[in-house]
């Protein structure tokens, strides 16, 4: 924004889903950089949640779990002391920036006209223990469950390699493939596809905030998450209809 001629930067910050400010919180004075404005917005929320009793007079946040890093991890993986958790479990988390990739954009399917089936798959190579899990709860691999989710797109996407993501439940290592079949979708089961991902998001996920409505034509990154059964290259049509 421009202030008296002067290029000026004002931040935003969303929260994540669990947090008790659910509104988006927004710097008000401008400030000289983007770093600057990251950072003012930041000190806000940290007063926001210090009001609401989140947050300690440390800022840090309140419960039994706490932890207090004392040494600033500019290498992730390099040693810390008195640090004996593992990069990617519950008590040491890293946040990454968020992109769309652009080979999304646009890539809804039309009905009458044949799309691609990619398929999400997530297998859960170490499941955690010791501390991390003090009730010794068993994991189910989503790989022995019947049910797995995928998503169509119009166009062919890049290849995209393997990927360890770090859950509650461990390390997992998630894989997108592309189905070696095609798919031709009528007006009915798209309208029945696209029932099934606003139920996904707003009624199980409860992403959906106030203010959106679900209009997949008009999004810039409007792919379909869709129910795909193990062992069969075709979307569950039954399943996806009780959501309808």
């Amino acid at each position: 924004m421009q202030v008296n001629g002067r290029t000026m930067y004002r931040a935003e910050l969303v929260l994540p889903i669990n947090s008790p400010i659910k509104e988006t919180i927004t710097l008000k004075k401008p400030m000289e950089n983007k770093k600057l404005a990251q950072m003012a917005v930041a000190l806000e929320a940290c007063r926001r949640l210090h009001q609401r009793k989140e947050l300690n007079d440390n800022l840090l946040p309140v419960g039994k779990g706490t932890t207090a890093l004392t040494v600033l991890d500019e290498d992730p993986d390099e040693f810390i002391p008195n640090m004996n958790y593992k990069v990617g479990s519950a008590r040491r988390k890293q946040l990454y920036d968020k992109r769309m990739a652009k080979a999304l954009h646009s890539s809804l399917p039309s009905a009458g006209e044949e799309c691609y089936i990619y398929v999400m798959e997530v297998d859960l190579v170490q499941a955690v223990s010791g501390a991390a899990n003090p009730r010794n709860r068993r994991f189910v691999n989503p790989l022995d469950t019947e049910f797995c989710f995928g998503f169509l797109s119009n166009t062919k996407i890049p290849k995209v390699p393997s990927f360890p993501v770090f859950l509650r439940q461990g390390r997992m290592q998630a894989n997108v493939f592309l189905a070696k079949s095609f798919l031709r979708v009528d007006h009915e089961m798209l309208q029945l596809l696209q029932a099934f991902h606003h139920y996904l998001f707003d009624n199980v996920l409860r992403l959906v905030k106030g203010g959106l409505v679900f209009v997949p034509n008009n999004a810039p990154t409007n792919t379909l998450i869709v129910p795909l059964r193990r062992g069969s290259p075709l979307l569950d049509v039954d399943y996806t209809s009780r959501y309808s």
